[in-house]
């Protein structure tokens, strides 16, 4: 069985990581957050693990954006698909999100797998 960060790592490499300019992280890009453990569920020194994959379209050009986060959703739904141990669970609905000034536009899939702990 896996650790949390050997999940979380499996998952980074899996999903697009976009560009890095001046040290800033450029959509399209895929962020992996931690949604935590469900420690109230152990079994055999195993919990399940939840990762939001944080799905982040280009700038707000919206025929673009919706083309390019389609894209994005597809690619990151059948990367997961080829992981073993992984369940998918919900992908949201499309909205804005404001970093840094500019709003872009962006869905969540929240995915969970089994962690050694």
């Amino acid at each position: 069985m896996a650790t949390l960060a050997e999940r979380r790592a499996e998952l980074v490499a899996v999903v697009p990581s976009g560009t890095t300019v001046l040290g800033k992280r450029q959509p399209p890009y895929v962020a992996v957050i931690g949604e935590g453990v469900d420690s109230e569920h152990v079994i055999r020194g195993e919990v399940e693990a939840s990762f939001r994959l944080a799905m982040i379209a280009g700038g707000w050009d919206e025929e673009a954006a919706v083309k390019q986060l389609d894209t994005m959703k597809h690619a990151v739904l059948t990367a997961v698909r080829g992981l073993t141990g992984y369940r998918i669970g919900a992908l949201g609905r499309d909205g804005r999100r404001s970093i840094a000034g500019a709003d872009y536009l962006a869905a969540d899939l929240v995915v969970s797998a089994h962690i050694t702990i």
